[in-house]
């Protein structure tokens, strides 16, 4: 049978050997997702892996990633759903608009959100010390590139691969955006 549930694990997986146009044998084996661990998705699976063996002239490209920048997160989407939404006063736009242009945009418009990780952050603020920046200044560039940190981390919800609760023994990948904090908070 090539579908079996394993008894260590308890997880639905397969084994086959598949015979290519060719004539050679290939043996292929894997097991369900972890989110959905049933026989039919262990069986859905084997299906696929065969397909791919089979006709990889076929395989569909894999899909690319819309990687979400830190430039177009906040002059986007922050920028409408934070700053105007909440109605921040005329002072305090014009002031992160001033941040980000002097402070943020040189050094991260370009970044992918995900890149964005405390060692990039420690070393803007390096950066910004070594500049004579009062300490006012620099804790005001860092809260105006801490909110949109934060208000992304909310909002682009972690890969749909992972379960929805860690299982008996695994825990969750890191996430660089919600492990973001200003010093002293």
């Amino acid at each position: 049978m090539p579908v079996y549930k394993r008894e260590d694990s308890g997880t639905w997986s397969y084994r086959l050997v598949v015979r290519k146009s060719n004539g050679k044998k290939v043996r292929i084996a894997g097991c369900a997702p972890k989110h959905v661990n049933t026989k039919a998705a262990a069986e859905a699976e084997m299906e696929k892996h065969k397909e791919r063996i089979l006709h990889p002239d076929r395989a569909a490209e894999p899909e690319t990633k819309e990687v979400i920048t830190f430039g177009n997160w906040f002059n986007g989407r922050f920028w409408r759903e934070w700053v105007i939404a909440q109605k921040n006063k005329p002072t305090e736009i014009r002031s992160k608009q001033i941040i980000y242009r002097l402070h943020l945009e040189p050094r991260f418009k370009d970044t992918p959100l995900e890149e964005i990780d405390v060692s990039a952050i420690a070393q803007l603020r390096a950066d910004l010390v070594e500049a004579e920046l009062s300490e006012k200044r620099i804790n005001n560039i860092l809260a105006v590139l801490s909110k949109p940190l934060h208000y992304a981390a909310e909002c682009i919800e972690p890969p749909r691969c992972y379960p929805l609760a860690p299982q008996d023994g695994d825990s969750w990948p890191p996430l660089n955006l919600r492990n973001f904090l200003l010093p002293g908070r």
